[in-house]
């Protein structure tokens, strides 16, 4: 008699919508907008249409919810329900990627839903054809809680080794023990920061400098274990990846080539004890470095 299929594990990213869903507090925005998100993650990895279909979905209901016809109120402040539909998938995306690999297709469905509502958002509301705009305070808001809150006490990853109590900072109550789930946790939102950094204001170009620097040059603090060196070296190919546009008008020429040796030696000689694919990524964060600067790395001819 042959052994019985094991059971599929659910999961982290269904059962957080799952039980979100069932929530007392949760309104019906929140309710809503969580449906499309399910609909966008629970689609095949194939599916390329996907992340349209769930933008589509977001624009529709802003219209039938915050725009009927037969009530002329919301003509008088259009950018209410902007407000209510941004601000309820934000907070759904972030928590979101917690649970969700950072080189996931998921992942990178998270962050192109909010990249394709920005870029689809119109520039000027019009009653007579109201369309989705864009408000950029949840996405500013929640990015400089989160990041700020993982650089707490001027340490990078500060939940993954530093502070061993959940009183220290307030800054540990929320990551598992694990140190390698703190990490995994920890580079999926660094990602999706990286990954939105293109639309995001405030100082999201000064993080990405950090991150940068913290994972390439000068370790955040002297007691960052070799687990957590990998991750930061991995989240800076991450934001020179994603946030290179950006990036490459913040630095000076010898800040750029000092990052790209550093990440061209790692892709060449990848740590005995790297972890996450950090040489495929190392190598890929150089090859968009030569992209975006190509001037710096022509050979000098005689």
């Amino acid at each position: 008699m042959g052994n019985a299929p094991e059971a599929k594990v659910k999961p982290q990213w269904l059962t957080y919508m799952d039980e979100f869903a069932v929530q007392d507090d949760v309104d019906a925005v929140e309710k809503e907008t969580l449906v499309f998100i399910r609909e966008l993650l629970l689609a095949p990895d194939t599916d390329e249409h996907a992340t349209e279909r769930a933008i589509q979905a977001v624009q529709a209901y802003y219209r039938e919810m915050y725009c009927p016809p037969d009530d002329p109120y919301w003509k008088q402040d259009p950018g209410y329900g902007v407000l209510q539909v941004i601000g309820s998938i934000v907070p759904h995306v972030f928590a979101l990627v917690e649970h969700i690999p950072f080189d996931d297709v998921r992942h990178k469905r998270l962050a192109d839903l909010l990249l394709g509502l920005k870029e689809q958002a119109v520039q000027e509301f019009n009653p007579e054809d109201p369309q989705l705009g864009w408000d950029p305070r949840p996405l500013d808001e929640m990015a400089y809680d989160d990041w700020n809150a993982m650089h707490c006490a001027s340490t990078l990853f500060p939940p993954l080794c530093y502070c061993p109590d959940t009183d220290n900072n307030g800054c540990a109550s929320a990551f598992p023990n694990d140190p390698m789930d703190r990490c995994n946790r920890t580079l999926s939102v660094y990602t999706l920061l990286a990954r939105l950094t293109p639309i995001m204001g405030g100082k999201s170009g000064y993080w990405a400098v950090t991150d940068v620097v913290e994972g390439l040059e000068e370790p955040a603090s002297p007691r960052s274990t070799p687990l957590v060196l990998n991750a930061a070296a991995v989240i800076a190919t991450q934001f020179v990846q994603f946030a290179g546009e950006v990036l490459v008008r913040l630095v000076d020429d010898a800040k750029w080539r000092t990052w790209a040796a550093k990440l061209k030696n790692i892709a060449d000689n990848p740590p005995a004890d790297a972890e996450w694919d950090l040489q495929k990524h190392a190598r890929k964060a150089y090859e968009r470095m030569t992209e975006l600067r190509p001037d710096l790395f022509q050979e000098v001819s005689n």
